[in-house]
């Protein structure tokens, strides 16, 4: 079991790592804020997994470059050993921990999906 949660982890490492450098391809050819920002980040996508495994003891979900606000941070989403999801933003310059909150449910994306399936249906009537 322990070897499948270290492959399983090594497999998200392994798909955040191949998603960053698809960022910073794509940065090269984007005249975007955040697209731009992402390459001159003094902390690595792979760091910011790494101060975020730091703070929660876990697997990484997701993680994503943003300039909301005017700084520079990444979000990560960390799942612990009780299946508990932490959203943490780390300060893309400094590396320090902004922000670490418990997230038990992501109501954005349920308000997206209801919206849609809403649009859906005054679509049909």
């Amino acid at each position: 079991m322990k070897k499948l949660n270290k492959f399983i982890a090594a497999a998200v490492i392994s798909g955040l790592t191949l998603t960053g450098a698809a960022m910073v391809a794509q940065a090269k050819n984007s005249s975007t804020n955040d697209a731009l920002a992402v390459t001159t980040s003094s902390v690595t996508l792979e760091q910011a997994i790494g101060i975020a495994q730091q703070a929660v003891a876990g697997t990484p979900a997701k993680a994503e470059f943003s300039t909301d606000d005017g700084t520079a941070v990444w979000e990560v989403e960390m799942i612990d050993k009780n299946q508990q999801a932490f959203d943490l933003e780390i300060d893309a310059t400094s590396g320090k921990v902004l922000k670490q909150a418990a997230d038990k449910y992501d109501h954005e994306d349920d308000n997206n999906e209801k919206g849609n399936k809403e649009n859906d249906k005054e679509d049909k009537d």
